[in-house]
């Protein structure tokens, strides 16, 4: 950045004309707090509420939903996602080949020094 440019900035009055750095709550600072939809978040507080004429928020009855239709009605796919967000998905090793091909260059330098030696 030119000294031209830096001056621009300073002149701008959320920057602070003594570092040329944004001041604190300047409004070309990026979004404001709370100012994007979240799905996750309303989908949080949502499940936090009690539903009309219920003890159980929405999060204990998805809950029991949940479990009913693993256990009660048996859907073996429910038992598989609920057992995955329980314990964790086990720990897959991929083969690269990689082990094969080190084993091959060993070999091949070896015969190369066995060669050389006579």
């Amino acid at each position: 950045m030119n000294k031209d440019e830096t001056k621009k900035n300073v002149e701008k009055p959320y920057t602070d004309p003594e570092t040329g750095k944004f001041k604190e709550g300047n409004p070309g600072g990026g979004r404001p707090k709370g100012s994007g939809i979240s799905i996750t978040t309303e989908l949080k507080r949502k499940l936090k509420e009690c539903p009309e004429g219920q003890k159980s928020t929405y999060l204990q009855l998805l809950i029991q939903r949940i479990v009913k239709q693993a256990i009660q009605d048996g859907d073996q796919q429910m038992i598989k996602n609920i057992w995955n967000y329980v314990d964790g998905l086990p720990k897959q090793t991929i083969d690269h080949g990689l082990q094969k091909n080190i084993e091959k260059i060993k070999v091949e330098i070896n015969r190369g020094t066995e060669n050389n030696r006579d």
